[in-house]
């Protein structure tokens, strides 16, 4: 029997935290399927399409989220204080991309009924109004 189709649009609520599924994670390089003993059964790389605008502000949020953890490195006792400023802009500038990104991806996901769908799976939904 094959796998049902993956379901993009709750993999993307997945990705940027709105949605917890014990089968599947995704982040910007990949999705993965995971069985029920935590083997992965199935990985799609670059599974974020440019033709769906809710996968364009999934990519932005996730590259956001990147750049902020990128920056956490330059920023600490031992940086100078141009490179510690420069890191502190970098980092306010990253964080608010991803939370701009998070609003929009909610109201999208909200309008495709993910939500709606994720509950009724039976999966945890977080920061959902």
């Amino acid at each position: 029997m094959a796998a049902p189709p993956i379901d993009f649009d709750l993999a993307c609520a997945v990705a940027m935290g709105f949605v917890e599924h014990p089968r599947m994670t995704a982040n910007l390089h990949q999705l993965t399927v995971i069985d029920q003993r935590g083997v992965p059964v199935g990985t799609h790389r670059d599974w974020l399409s440019n033709a769906d605008k809710l996968h364009l502000v999934t990519r932005d949020y996730l590259l956001a989220r990147e750049d902020v953890t990128k920056t956490s490195t330059s920023v600490g006792p031992r940086a100078s204080g141009w490179s510690a400023a420069t890191g502190v802009k970098t980092r306010y500038d990253a964080t608010t991309r991803a939370q701009a990104a998070k609003s929009q991806a909610r109201l999208m996901l909200s309008d495709r009924g993910v939500f709606v769908r994720a509950k009724s799976l039976g999966f945890r939904v977080f920061d959902f109004v």
